[in-house]
């Protein structure tokens, strides 16, 4: 399966965890810690991780708002180790205001929060599924980067490719909690995917992604 990165002239949630994962390699005591839904996803494809306890996610149960209070627990557990919690915009709203608990404890948690203005996985199955009709799927959040302000938590947008990196260092050396909202593509899907009730052989590739001949 292929994990190629489409072209596109917006933001991609793909291209913030390759740079994200450049931080891992360089401290690879950072835990990573996620919510449930495409941003879930790309996290495991994309990250590189060293250690059985360096990855914690909602997989069985799929509790969307995981990401906050699990990284808090897992940053009260590990003090001194850098903890992301790589949110989606949907999810996040479910426990943001664990936000406030961020800065009462002093807990240097930072968060990628991926917003594509959607629930983005409910939106994909329902446009691969149920003939495109989409119902209760787009998000009108509210603007991130002041409510971090009103919670006294860093915050900066990130709209572009070349600023990844240089946000996602920035919020590392912060040395209180940070969120980067990254503005991200509205329209990506997560690939390769397992169909409902397919096996392995059913693996849908991203159509956007012309496949390759010789393989």
């Amino acid at each position: 399966p292929s994990l190629a990165i489409p072209p596109s002239d917006q933001l991609q949630a793909q291209q913030v965890m390759t740079a994200l994962d450049t931080l891992l390699r360089e401290d690879e005591e950072t835990t990573i810690v996620t919510g449930v839904g495409q941003h879930q996803m790309w996290a495991a494809q994309y990250l590189t991780f060293n250690e059985s306890d360096s990855f914690v996610s909602s997989g069985g149960l799929g509790a969307m708002g995981f990401e906050l209070p699990a990284a808090l627990g897992v940053q009260v557990a590990k003090p001194g180790t850098p903890v992301w919690a790589v949110a989606g915009d949907g999810g996040f709203q479910m426990t943001l205001q664990e936000l406030v608990t961020l800065t009462e404890e002093k807990l240097p948690v930072k968060i990628a929060l991926i917003n594509n203005g959607y629930l983005g996985m409910v939106k994909q199955w329902q446009e691969m599924y149920y003939d495109g009709h989409l119902k209760a799927v787009p998000v009108d959040g509210p603007d991130f980067i002041k409510l971090c302000e009103a919670y006294g938590v860093g915050a900066l947008r990130v709209t572009e490719q070349e600023d990844v990196l240089p946000a996602l260092r920035q919020a590392q050396a912060h040395d209180g909690p940070f969120l980067i909202e990254f503005v991200v593509d509205s329209n990506t899907n997560v690939y390769p995917m397992v169909p409902p009730g397919g096996s392995l052989a059913d693996t849908i590739e991203d159509p956007a992604i012309a496949p390759n001949p010789t393989n």
